[in-house]
């Protein structure tokens, strides 16, 4: 097998990092489908295993790993170093260099001129040229822009604090252009850390891992641009809404110690960036606090998180038909998220969530149940949740859901998750129902397992993180569940694998009876979007589905996020209040169209009674169970009659 530069790239980005990356950021970073990834891996995985002993691995909602040996890896390393020097250097790692290419001009204040830019990446002035176009794209989706002027240069342009958000995420992709930064910062992580842990102490609940680590390289990166004169600029209003919270008077000490430290001073913007972080930083409970006490807490510290946390359980209940009003833990769970989460949502800090797209692809109907109620949330409250964190909303409530339906009695198991408390909620009520026997003794991070182990324990520990030594039978699973890691757990526990749910025989069965044959389109020219909807839209009408203002209902559901699922489909639907009966119009298209981003060639325009819940459910479920299917949706596609599309079904 010969190494393309598409293939290189994916095994030069898992050599650089030592843990699991999501699909979704190894595509979004090599320009990529997340399909094209998981392709160019199936066929890379025997030719890393036999050529270096490597193991490419890969586990749902966790990410893509390179295991071996430091000499592997090494090896591997100078086999990619000896393909590269055959190649030139303009097409080498295109995707290395571009982050390379913005991270130098993230760091310069002053404008910089091609020949400077091809100068310092070693490449000519035509490919910087073109990289540029991906560098501004890059940019605007974080607020910045690129100023490009003749006889002047190329330079950043933006608040200071967009760019230190854009230095993060440079150093949560963990490429190339990280490494002069991340070798500014490494001489003041330590130090961070320790002042970190030390004022965590104080506060009313932990950060998360993934919180913990966020929070200490926004200060290194803020101690960093400081030093280069670049300080953070707030108007008087935001600052003097900071020094109400609580967390103000953490951060005031927390820079106290850290000028102490460093020798240097932190103006009052700079201590309430420190404030705004800490507010939005991802927390968890105290193993030891029970629910009445957390309630207590966040009732005086943020009555405004319980107050959302009930008015969302309350519509909820009401879509889903659950008694989820009597469940204290998910009133419990989803206040304590909702305390970050305003306040990310008021200081515009931004949230990247990993699991969004298994998240969406496992529980369909849940999601876009939640996602209904957001403009009424917006309309009511002023708040505005885009996709990335309706994503952690929908895990409390399916965690609530499963515990709805879990068996009494259970053995001892403790969780470990570097994530936020929706995911372990999610966990926790996965193993209570299909696994009763286990008793849940707690959540701890990554770091506190040692002590949480004397402290509690327990039989097994569940993990979501890679743990280096485990002192009790351990098993890492991802916080969804799926059916292979309960089948592993199964067997570690040596019981029988109880709470499987028997699929259908029938494939489709709710589909093939909502897709009325008359609204059906094989579409053989380029269409938009738009287009395509209205064009749907009609067919529903004429079967009596829906009314013309269906529409526009359909358009602002598209505007919240996006219906993809996945393989090329799309699942584009609008308020169910307006729906006359189900029904299901559908279009297979020759040209693909543009989705959010990704190509397109399967549309189904859904319209469905509320009042049919359970066969709504079923429906989503079958779409999702299609975009797994490629034989299936290749028939479809390709069948000329669409009138047969049933029979595919």
């Amino acid at each position: 097998m010969s190494l393309d530069g598409r293939k290189k790239q994916l095994l030069q980005f898992l050599l650089r990092v030592d843990r699991p990356i999501p699909s979704g950021k190894l595509a979004k970073g090599i320009g990529c489908s997340e399909r094209t990834v998981r392709n160019e891996l199936a066929q890379l995985k025997e030719w890393v295993r036999v050529e270096t002993g490597l193991n490419i691995t890969g586990k749902p909602g966790v990410g893509v790993t390179l295991e071996g040996s430091p000499i592997e890896r090494k090896r591997l390393a100078e086999r990619l170093q000896e393909k590269g020097r055959e190649a030139d250097d303009d097409r080498g790692d295109s995707d290395g260099r571009r982050r390379t290419l913005l991270g130098v001009l993230l760091e310069a204040d002053q404008p910089l001129t091609t020949e400077e830019l091809s100068r310092k990446l070693h490449v000519s002035r035509t490919t910087v040229h073109a990289d540029l176009d991906w560098v501004d794209s890059w940019l605007r989706a974080g607020g910045l822009s690129l100023a490009r002027r003749p006889n002047w240069g190329i330079k950043v342009e933006g608040t200071e604090r967009e760019r230190r958000f854009a230095i993060s995420k440079l150093r949560e992709e963990a490429l190339p252009a990280d490494e002069k930064l991340l070798a500014d910062l490494l001489p003041d992580l330590s130090v961070i850390r320790e002042e970190v842990r030390r004022i965590e102490s104080t506060m009313p609940y932990p950060f998360t891992d993934e919180g913990f680590t966020n929070l200490v390289y926004h200060l290194a990166i803020a101690l960093h641009r400081i030093r280069q004169g670049q300080k953070i600029r707030m108007p008087a209003e935001e600052l003097q809404e900071l020094a109400a919270h609580p967390e103000h008077q953490i951060a005031t000490q927390l820079a106290g110690a850290l000028e102490r430290r460093f020798s240097l001073r932190l103006p009052e913007a700079e201590i309430g960036y420190i404030a705004m972080h800490l507010l939005g930083s991802r927390i968890r409970q105290w193993g030891s606090d029970s629910e009445r006490e957390i309630r207590h807490t966040l009732g005086k510290t943020d009555p405004e998180a319980r107050r959302i946390a009930l008015f969302l359980i309350s519509r909820m209940e009401k879509a889903l038909q659950l008694p989820l009003k009597r469940d204290d833990r998910l009133l419990t769970g989803l206040s304590l998220h909702l305390h970050s989460a305003l306040n990310r949502v008021r200081h515009g800090l931004r949230v990247d969530n990993p699991l969004l797209q298994e998240t969406r692809h496992s529980y369909p109907y849940m999601y876009e149940t939640l996602l209904d109620l957001l403009p009424e949330l917006a309309r009511k409250e002023g708040i505005r949740f885009g996709a990335e964190e309706a994503g952690y909303l929908v895990l409390h409530f399916q965690a609530a859901a499963e515990r709805l339906s879990r068996s009494p009695g259970r053995k001892s198991a403790l969780i470990v998750c570097s994530s936020g408390e929706g995911t372990a909620r999610l966990l926790e009520a996965k193993l209570e129902r299909f696994f009763p026997e286990l008793r849940v003794t707690g959540t701890v991070a990554a770091r506190e397992v040692a002590l949480a182990v004397r402290r509690h324990r327990p039989d097994i520990l569940l993990t979501t993180v890679p743990l280096e030594h485990s002192p009790v039978p351990s098993l890492q699973v991802t916080p969804l569940f799926h059916r292979e890691e309960r089948e592993q757990l199964h067997r570690l526990l040596q019981g029988t694998l109880p709470g499987e749910e028997k699929e259908s025989q029938q494939m489709f069965p709710v589909l093939k009876r909502l897709l009325h044959p008359k609204a059906c389109l094989q579409i053989r020219h380029r269409v938009h979007r738009q287009e395509l909807l209205h064009l749907l839209t009609k067919r529903l009408e004429a079967i009596g589905a829906v009314s013309k203002d269906y529409l526009e209902s359909v358009l602002q559901r598209e505007r919240l996020a996006s219906t993809t699922i996945g393989n090329g489909v799309a699942i584009p639907h609008g308020s169910s209040d307006i729906v006359r009966k189900s029904g299901v119009a559908a279009a297979a298209l020759r040209e693909p169209v543009d989705w959010d981003g990704e190509s397109v060639r399967l549309v189904f325009l859904l319209a469905l009674d509320q009042t049919e819940r359970e066969r709504n459910r079923s429906l989503f479920r079958e779409m999702v169970r299609l975009a797994d299917d490629p034989e299936t949706l290749d028939a479809i596609i390709n069948e000329t009659e669409p009138g047969h599309w049933h029979h595919y079904l």
